[in-house]
């Protein structure tokens, strides 16, 4: 089965798996973390399995995420479409029918 995730990350994978993919500033404190295709990869697998593992979500359900704009969230996304499910937001209609599991 191909998911969203493979759609999106297999060409950043193949064109250059070491490039930058997510550059996040936080000028707060101030900091820059930055992430490459692979480990952006690597961050969405171990969502996908802690997600299909111990929380039981399954390809087609619909995960409800209230996340905020950062870059946490990227993962957490990429990991849901990996495990084959649905990412809904608070207040989607998908979310109201969901009873889905919340990240």
């Amino acid at each position: 089965m191909t998911t969203a995730a493979d759609a999106v990350l297999t060409p950043l994978l193949t064109a250059d798996p070491g490039a930058p993919l997510v550059t996040h500033y936080d000028l707060a404190a101030p900091s820059r973390v930055e992430l490459s295709a692979t480990s952006t990869a690597n961050w969405a697998a171990k969502i996908a399995g802690l997600l299909r593992d111990e929380v039981g979500v399954q390809p087609g359900d619909v995960v409800v995420c209230d996340l905020p704009a950062h870059w946490l969230t990227a993962g957490v996304v990429l990991g849901v479409w990996w495990a084959g499910a649905e990412v809904a937001t608070v207040g989607s209609r998908s979310a109201g029918a969901a009873g889905a599991a919340g990240a």
